[in-house]
């Protein structure tokens, strides 16, 4: 999902731009999305104390979840654009828009179920 969030093209067209990605799988590390190489998240700290970050992209299993989140806030992070399965609340002055993928595909069925 991250994967593909970074490789749209269209959120530069709408004044965001993508300073940065980061990933734990080994197999990714190093490759390139745009030409913007894809980093360890053990180096998203470093990264956010050099670089100004208005908004992070969550795309993690569940039980990462919080911990990515909570880091991203405490690094100064003022919004959270959540595509893992949790729900996020944080303590922290952040902005956090949870996306539910199986709110899309539900619509998507009643609305095939309304005209069969």
């Amino acid at each position: 999902m991250g994967q593909a969030l970074a490789n749209y093209g269209n959120f530069e067209n709408k004044g965001f731009k993508l300073i940065g990605i980061f990933d734990v799988n080994p197999r990714v590390i190093g490759k390139k999305i745009k030409n913007i190489e894809i980093m360890h998240f053990d180096t998203f700290e470093k990264f956010a104390k050099n670089n100004h970050i208005d908004i992070a992209v969550i795309s993690v299993p569940y039980e990462e979840t919080p911990a990515v989140a909570e880091k991203a806030a405490r690094l100064g992070v003022r919004g959270l654009w959540n595509f893992s399965p949790m729900d996020l609340k944080l303590p922290y002055d952040v902005i956090i828009e949870n996306v539910h993928l199986s709110d899309g595909l539900m619509v998507l069925g009643y609305k095939l179920n309304q005209i069969v």
